[in-house]
């Protein structure tokens, strides 16, 4: 019995840590994407206060590079300097009223591709055929 009992708190302990591992690594998952995202509606929300609204692009939706050139050239003066490291290429842009907005990230977890949206003044808005919300 107390062999038993050393194996399982050694068990026990070994799958704790690596749960723990597992859980304070996970955001590591998502940083990329989540600071890009950060970075966006800080620069959306700058150009909301100065403008009344968000930008208004043509198209239904836009690539998120067009977006922050659209930013770029606005004359919106924003509140510090940015720099993007890897811009997500696949990220997209939505504007319709200029209102509310929404943006939506794909990224990989385990292997397997996630999408999901961040949604502004908007709740269940439709865009995309509504994914998951973004876990950051």
């Amino acid at each position: 019995m107390r062999q038993f009992c050393k194996v399982a708190a050694v068990a026990v302990s070994v799958l704790s840590a690596y749960f723990g591992y597992l859980y304070l690594h996970r955001p590591a998952i998502y940083l990329r994407r989540a600071w890009d995202a950060r970075l966006v509606m800080g620069l959306l929300d700058d150009y909301y206060k100065e403008k009344g609204e968000y930008p208004l692009l043509p198209g239904s939706d836009v690539p998120i590079a067009q977006l922050t050139e659209a930013l770029a050239t606005s004359g919106v003066t924003f509140r510090s300097r940015v720099r993007f490291r890897d811009l997500d290429e696949t990220a997209r842009y939505v504007s319709n009223t200029g209102q509310s907005y929404g943006l939506l990230y794909h990224f990989s977890q385990s292997g397997e591709p996630v999408t999901c949206i961040i949604e502004v003044n908007a709740h269940q808005s439709g865009w995309w055929k509504q994914p998951h919300p973004c876990p950051w």
